[in-house]
């Protein structure tokens, strides 16, 4: 037998040793939980109990979901560092089949500002701006902590490259 649920994964890595430990968290929820905040909370913490030190989110476009997500684990009293899981649009098809996989909620502003008959270069510099702009509004809001180091691994160097510069600025 193998493993069932990631919280199986961080027991086993934990009881290794050595590691500093990610797990997911979800803003706007598990697609599994049929959107039970307490369950994912309490998912979150289990794992933070089994050895988790830090979790990054599922891309999501509402900070107030993020913010709800850190008071809820820290009234809890988690000292789960979660970092934010800010998402660069690329690609407009390819963003509404994740959300669609993920149960993220697309708002309307973002659907109507990504037309699918956008090109490629558009959608490129909107999802530039975009993202750099929600980045700004969640270091704003609270001391989040969004460097170039902790972008999602899949966001391409020019992402980087340009969001570090926009960020600079």
């Amino acid at each position: 037998g193998g493993l069932n649920h990631s919280d199986e994964l961080v027991k086993l890595v934990s009881e290794v040793g050595g590691f500093e430990i990610g797990v997911a968290a979800f803003p706007d929820g598990h697609p599994a939980s049929g959107g039970n905040f307490q369950q994912d909370i309490d998912v979150l913490l289990r794992k933070e109990e089994l050895g988790a030190t830090f979790a990054t989110t599922q891309f999501f476009f509402e900070a107030s979901h993020y913010f709800n997500l850190i008071s809820e684990l820290n009234r809890c009293g988690s000292n789960l560092e979660v970092i934010p899981g800010v998402m660069p649009i690329k690609n407009v098809k390819q963003l509404k089949r994740m959300a669609e996989l993920s149960g993220t909620n697309i708002p309307e502003p973002i659907l109507k500002t990504f037309s699918e008959n956008l090109d490629p270069e558009e959608v490129f510099k909107l999802g530039v701006e975009w993202a750099t702009n929600f980045s700004a509004e969640l270091m704003e809001r609270k001391n989040t902590v969004l460097t170039r180091s902790n972008l999602l691994k899949f966001t391409s160097s020019k992402w980087c490259s340009t969001f570090s510069k926009t960020l600079s600025s």
